[in-house]
């Protein structure tokens, strides 16, 4: 393949303890995706940055996130992994942190804000009745 086929898009991703650094190389029809997570399928931070999720993205640039995903949009693997995402996120069934389904939208449960009273929650929606975590 020749150079002028090839973008490359590297994002960083804020997690809870550690960040994270993930690239996407898009090809004519090949989308390679790696992560410093090291995570054997599509992990969490590429689809992500796929369902056009921005919050967690460090220092990023919105406007390269918008031109990987239009560009992954042309090939169908790149397609799939944007519906995938989009299911992903569409809405959580389960806490990011300990996996228990005991999660609830913080503006829908008093106890989840009582909880939270003196937690900065601003940016988060969801609370996790098991290990009290917001996200």
């Amino acid at each position: 393949m020749n150079a002028s086929s090839r973008s490359e898009y590297t994002f960083t991703i804020g997690g809870e303890r550690k960040k994270y650094q993930t690239k996407f190389c898009l090809f004519d029809k090949y989308l390679e995706i790696e992560c410093t997570c090291e995570h054997r399928d599509t992990c969490w931070h590429a689809l992500y940055i796929l369902a056009g999720k921005t919050s967690r993205i460090v220092g990023g640039d919105m406007n390269r996130q918008g031109e990987l995903l239009q560009r992954a949009a042309t090939i169908s693997q790149g397609k799939q992994l944007i519906q995938q995402a989009n299911r992903k996120f569409a809405g959580e069934t389960h806490c990011r942190r300990c996996h228990s389904s005991r999660i609830v939208k913080l503006n829908k449960s008093l106890y989840a804000r009582i909880c939270t009273l003196f937690k900065e929650t601003d940016n988060h929606k969801y609370f996790c009745k098991d290990c009290k975590w917001t996200w």
